[in-house]
């Protein structure tokens, strides 16, 4: 299984793909390939966060705790 990194260009760093085109912000590299391997040594790409699960809603967990307040007006 190719060893798959979520990478981004460094900051000031402009990285080119191996056809010449510019990356985008964030995108997949095979870390095994050497042209990825060697930006990634370099420091012309670093690993990028997981993307955050913006398509999932947030979800609070609350216990189940009943309020002191309303226990004693009731």
């Amino acid at each position: 299984m190719a060893d798959m990194k979520l990478v981004r260009p460094a900051p000031g760093r402009r990285v080119l793909a191996p056809d010449g085109s510019a990356v985008p912000p964030t995108f997949k590299v095979n870390g095994a390939d050497p042209y990825w391997a060697r930006a990634l040594r370099c420091g012309d790409l670093l690993e990028a966060d997981a993307p955050a699960a913006a398509a999932l809603p947030a979800r609070s967990i609350t216990p189940s705790i009943p309020n002191k307040e309303a226990t004693k007006n009731g």
